[in-house]
């Protein structure tokens, strides 16, 4: 069966992943979401996002 997910999928894949990691840095960059409204726009659970946001803080993507 072909993977017919899409960045909200419960099962990312490894693309899907870096998208998700980009967004919720772009997302805190630039609007200055916190993880609850990030998690909300994007349709995942807050625990999610902070795990990306550990992940985005680690590779220097989050402004300080």
């Amino acid at each position: 069966m072909p993977h017919t997910g899409g960045i909200n999928s419960p099962n990312p894949t490894d693309e899907e992943k870096a998208q998700r990691l980009e967004r919720v840095a772009e997302l805190r960059n630039k609007y200055g979401l916190t993880q609850r409204a990030i998690a909300a726009r994007m349709g995942i659970a807050q625990p999610t996002v902070a795990r990306y946001m550990k992940i985005a803080a680690e590779r220097g993507m989050l402004n300080s």
